[in-house]
């Protein structure tokens, strides 16, 4: 929401002085990344695609609330495992660290595989 153009300009705009240079990914989108070399359970092998389908989660800000082109995904492999409710008591612990890249490429036209999921789980009654 910080980076929607409104007719006056982002809330970005407005702090920052200048348009955000990032792609803009609505959270939850699916996308497409490289994942680190040391996560050696999450990496594809070696006859695998060089990308992993994921969840787009948002971009770091670093210090000084710039933008250091780097954004948070996590892997579709995770987010499998996890019971979307919006009323966790705590958040599982394979979420607390998602992927930290550079390189996102977002599926186009925008997909949000857990929304179905997570409409199932908070608005019926199972």
């Amino acid at each position: 929401m910080n980076i929607e153009r409104l007719e006056e300009g982002s809330s970005w705009e407005k702090m920052h002085k200048e348009k955000f240079k990032g792609k803009m990914i609505p959270f939850g989108a699916k996308v497409n990344f490289k994942p680190s070399e040391a996560r050696k359970s999450e990496a594809p092998s070696k006859f695998s695609p060089r990308s992993t389908p994921g969840i787009f989660a948002g971009y770091e800000i670093t210090a000084g609330m710039k933008w250091g082109r780097k954004m948070l995904i996590r892997s579709m492999q995770v987010m499998s495992t996890i019971k979307p409710a919006f009323d966790l008591e705590k958040v599982p612990l394979r979420l607390v660290d998602p992927h930290v890249t550079e390189v996102v490429i977002p599926v186009e036209p925008f997909e949000f595989p857990m929304k179905a999921d997570y409409e199932r789980v908070n608005g019926t009654i199972e």
